[in-house]
């Protein structure tokens, strides 16, 4: 079939057609494979990272619990009792908390600090602003802890009786006349650390508190409020080279290798003339290209032969052949890739054969075609009907014309090029033998 172009022959078509595209395109990537490579194994890059040599980190902490004073049918008297969600005044009055700091360090160097905590209960009174409408503060504790080292823990233990704290809510409220805004218990820690960590100096103040919900007959610890932090103390600048992707390693080398291989393949084909395609070839890619494109009015068949028309007339293009089937209203019959327009039995035959065809020079092969080696163009009349026009340059050429049959619309020849001379008869003329 005329549509059956082998693939080196579409190939070597648009090499040739986009020669300088290609051409620049394979410029383009061995330039950028030759620098790839090169960045991935001729240079080295370099990127520069902060690393932090050495940091301090420090926390607070809260753990509490109750040691059971009173008998009762669940809890033994001298039981302690830890992290509950809720203590009982009558069998735990008070509250045992322990509080604790530490700190460490990363990187080889050592710490020496002194922590020093003041602890408080802070008993208050707040509006709904949370503007304090009244405050009652007494110590609770104190301690310190010197050359505390790095994973050391500095401890403070301290006691709050609830049944006080209690009595000195109604004893504040009594002497004011009034309950007003919302009473909050809180066991408030203060710790000033001051040395020396890592080779630096170190003075650091952290405040932690833990809230109490005292509301006889029980009490309960409503969350806390601790520290953690982390501070960078040194740091010191990497410079390590870059290692190139395995994309890079890989793939520039081969494309480098693929775009001088190319290079050379084309070069060498451009001087033996292996890419640009022949007129036929050239040809036999165009048919191929309207065989698809006029596909809907071309049928496959096989002609008994076509020296039984009387007038066989050449079209010098497919796309010409389906205009005057279209304008006749005919299919175009694809045969031993050549196309035909019939018209009658045994009247006419317009056909299209590219140069390439086994049929070419066996329809046309006979015919002077002048200069320019071309026929007249087939063209239609208003009704359908084909006309021919022009003279020895023009598109249409018969061949089999019987001098014996006075309608085939065969008048004489030109003297200059043996063609022909076709013109249109009438239609009482035109009948079949």
């Amino acid at each position: 079939m005329t549509t059956d172009i082998p693939r080196t022959l579409r190939v070597r078509r648009v090499v040739s057609d986009w020669f300088p595209v290609v051409v620049v395109g394979l410029v383009l990537l061995t330039l950028l494979a030759g620098l790839g490579t090169y960045s991935a194994y001729a240079s080295t890059e370099y990127e520069t990272e902060e690393v932090v040599v050495s940091s301090l980190n420090e926390s607070t902490d809260f753990e509490h619990s109750a040691v059971v004073r009173n008998e009762s049918t669940i809890l033994t008297k001298g039981e302690t009792v830890r992290d509950r969600p809720v203590y009982y005044t009558r069998l735990m009055p008070i509250l045992d908390v322990g509080y604790s700091y530490s700190y460490t360090l990363t990187g080889d160097e050592g710490g020496d600090v002194t922590a020093r905590t003041e602890a408080q209960l802070i008993t208050r009174a707040v509006n709904e602003d949370g503007e304090t409408l009244w405050r009652d503060v007494r110590p609770l504790a104190s301690d310190t802890s010197r050359s505390l080292a790095p994973d050391d823990s500095h401890d403070v233990s301290l006691s709050v009786n609830t049944t006080r704290v209690a009595t000195r809510i109604s004893e504040v409220e009594s002497d004011l006349g009034a309950r007003s805004g919302d009473v909050q218990v809180i066991v408030r820690t203060r710790t000033t650390v001051n040395g020396s960590v890592a080779g630096q100096s170190l003075s650091r103040k952290h405040t932690s508190e833990l809230p109490l919900v005292v509301r006889p007959p029980t009490y309960r610890a409503d969350g806390e409020q601790t520290v953690t932090t982390g501070t960078t103390l040194r740091t010191e600048t990497l410079r390590e080279p870059v290692t190139p992707p395995l994309l890079t390693r890989a793939g520039a080398p081969l494309g480098l290798a693929a775009g001088l291989i190319s290079l050379g393949v084309l070069g060498y084909a451009t001087r033996r003339d292996l890419v640009e395609l022949s007129a036929a070839e050239r040809e036999r890619c165009l048919v191929a290209e309207r065989r698809q494109e006029f596909d809907d009015w071309i049928t496959q068949g096989e002609l008994p032969g076509i020296d039984q028309y009387q007038t066989v007339v050449q079209v010098n293009s497919l796309s010409g052949l389906v205009d005057l089937a279209i304008d006749t209203n005919n299919r175009v019959i694809e045969d031993d890739d050549a196309f035909y327009v019939l018209r009658g039995r045994e009247d006419v035959a317009y056909v299209y054969a590219p140069s390439t065809s086994s049929v070419h020079n066996w329809l046309f092969g006979g015919f002077d075609l002048g200069g320019e080696g071309s026929f007249p163009t087939a063209e239609t009349a208003g009704d359908g009907q084909p006309t021919a026009t022009g003279s020895a340059d023009s598109e249409v050429g018969t061949l089999f014309d019987d001098d014996g049959f006075e309608g085939a619309g065969v008048s004489g020849a030109d003297e200059g090029t043996g063609v022909p001379e076709w013109t249109e008869s009438d239609d009482s003329d035109d009948s079949d033998t």
